[in-house]
């Protein structure tokens, strides 16, 4: 019995280092992986910007890619979910304001006194409430 357990540890011990000498049939090459990246990351897909023509180009792309390495969807047929896409601009004309007890007013610059952000779907955001003073902030 000892025998039989000592030529069975020899044996995987002598086929692991001629298994791993094997190439892998599915392996990329450096030049490759290089060519794919220089390809995406090239003007063609015009920035892959979300909600542009750079974005179609970019997951069609993609797709392609996949489906040219036998990779299928991982649900039904398709390759892409929607997703909804909230963006703003900012009115130039239209300065952050604050008011104290509806009597003193003084425009705030986006960026250096207030900075604003709107993470919903809705364009305008009214706020009120107290105004603390939190501090400056960080020098690090």
């Amino acid at each position: 019995m000892r025998t039989l357990c000592l030529l069975t540890a020899a044996l995987l011990l002598v086929q692991s280092p001629a298994a791993a000498q094997r190439p892998d049939s599915l392996a990329i090459t450096t030049d490759e992986l290089g060519a794919r990246l220089r390809l995406f990351s090239s003007d063609l897909f015009e920035g892959r910007y979300p909600g542009t023509r750079g974005e179609a180009l970019t997951t069609a792309y993609l797709i392609s890619e996949l489906q040219s390495f036998g990779i299928r969807p991982a649900v039904g047929d398709g390759w892409l979910q929607p997703v909804s896409i909230v963006t703003h601009q900012a009115v130039p004309e239209s300065l952050p304001e604050i008011r104290v007890s509806g009597r003193v007013r003084r425009t705030l610059e986006h960026g250096r006194d207030i900075r604003l952000a709107n993470h919903g779907a809705t364009p305008d955001v009214e706020a009120g409430g107290e105004l603390v003073f939190v501090g400056y902030g960080i020098d690090a």
